[in-house]
């Protein structure tokens, strides 16, 4: 027998991503105030009760609303580890990381990392606080085939982000298939897409698309802002349906493919000038990891330097550390990376010094 779940929350997102993702292992009855609570309770016993995380004032407000509940079957649901909930006692789950184990009955929710996440997660190198809840974001991400938006300025490390959620995933024995959207024609991309039939246009042969060659993996489709609103209206077919059909063809593909888009613009200005579709936005940023520029997060400039020089057996001398770490890289990661490449060229020792390093 299926277990009973009631979701307390308003958040559009976390119902509707709780709803696709989990609603055929369980069963879930939505409500959006705990005023709605005892009603239900009165009718059914449910397995749990995920209270979210914008409600939980309310358990230390009006504790006798929830005396017949049982602290056992009450959790908080939260996007992310929220320590004024641990240091209250209050038991928590992360969606969509500890869905699964509750569903499953296992009583360790929030697992601890392997030695393999841990060796993968290095990839993301930094000690900011934002470093560490993009680590935090990108586990939760690979556990789960829900959609994942990547948002930052260009250089901040948004494909390293798709490539360690796939890395970490249970596809990850499957080439990641990534896609660029920069500077495309509507035709390049809907062809790069989803394939093509001998004769759609001139020159046409019959080859797959994206979709056909990540089936069964991961997609990655970068700068997906730059998408117009006829294959934005395509995409969101196959996001709905999992079926498409190649350019100039009639016969349905299915794909079982998980999607991670990412962008450097404002998609919500963008839907606001009409310029994204609304729908595809809320299909697409169930999961958003946002990854703030490199300048707003310097303490994570030495880090990231350091990693990078690792394989090279090259170290930064002080005054070389000094420098990097008081720059003001606009290029963000990308720029530093780009600086510490050329310096590795014009360094013949074991020591990276000031007049090996060129800023701009």
């Amino acid at each position: 027998m299926k277990k009973s779940f009631i979701l307390v929350s308003q958040n559009y997102r976390l119902i509707d991503g709780f709803r696709r993702l989990f609603s055929s292992a369980c069963k879930v009855t939505f409500c959006t105030d705990v005023s709605e609570l005892q009603p239900l309770l009165l009718r059914t016993l449910p397995d749990g009760i995920l209270i979210d995380e914008l409600f939980s004032p309310h358990l230390f407000l009006f504790p006798e609303k929830f005396s017949s509940i049982g602290r056992h079957k009450l959790y908080v649901i939260t996007e992310a580890i929220s320590y004024h909930l641990k240091h209250a006692g209050l038991p928590f789950i992360s969606f969509p990381r500890d869905i699964p184990l509750l569903i499953k009955g296992e009583k360790k929710l929030s697992p601890s990392l392997s030695a393999r996440e841990k060796k993968i997660l290095e990839g993301f190198a930094g000690i900011s606080p934002a470093a560490q809840r993009i680590r935090e974001q990108i586990v939760a991400a690979s556990r789960t085939d829900m959609p994942v938006l990547i948002t930052g300025e260009t250089g901040t490390g948004k494909g390293v982000t798709a490539a360690l959620i796939h890395d970490l995933s249970s596809r990850q024995n499957r080439k990641m298939e990534v896609m660029n959207m920069a500077n495309m024609s509507d035709s390049l991309a809907e062809a790069d897409l989803f394939g093509t039939v001998k004769g759609a246009f001139t020159d046409a042969v019959s080859r797959p698309g994206s979709f056909e060659r990540a089936n069964g993996s991961t997609l990655f489709l970068d700068e997906i802002g730059e998408f117009k609103k006829g294959l934005q209206a395509k995409l969101l077919h196959v996001i709905e349906s999992k079926n498409f059909q190649r350019l100039g063809g009639s016969e349905t593909h299915h794909t079982d493919v998980r999607l991670i888009f990412a962008t450097n613009v404002n998609l919500k200005a963008a839907i606001a000038r009409n310029e994204f579709r609304a729908d595809l936005y809320y299909r697409i940023s169930h999961f958003c990891i946002h990854i703030p520029p490199l300048r707003e997060r310097k303490e994570d400039i030495l880090p990231i330097a350091r990693y990078f020089l690792r394989p090279h057996a090259k170290v930064l001398s002080q005054g070389a550390e000094d420098l990097l770490s008081t720059f003001n890289w606009l290029g963000n990661v990308r720029q530093l990376l780009n600086c510490l490449e050329y310096a590795l060229t014009r360094c013949h020792g074991d020591v990276i010094d000031l007049p090996h390093i060129v800023l701009g």
